[in-house]
């Protein structure tokens, strides 16, 4: 019996809808891993190279 892996594709945010996620509740950035996984449980996906780019924006902001 093999089991079968099935992917599903999450619906693609866009950066406003991305925003909220980037953020601990402590106001700290998050890592892109569990910014991903927020957007993910979220049933939002984004490519780790684009929310690797928001987040650095976000960590660069004074």
């Amino acid at each position: 019996m093999s089991s079968e892996y099935v992917r599903i594709r999450k619906k693609g945010a866009n950066d406003e809808q991305i925003k909220p996620y980037l953020r601990n509740p402590d106001g700290s950035v998050k890592t892109t891993r569990n910014a991903i996984a927020s957007l993910h449980a979220a049933g939002l996906g984004a490519s780790s190279d684009r929310v690797h780019a928001l987040l650095s924006k976000e960590r660069n902001k004074g």
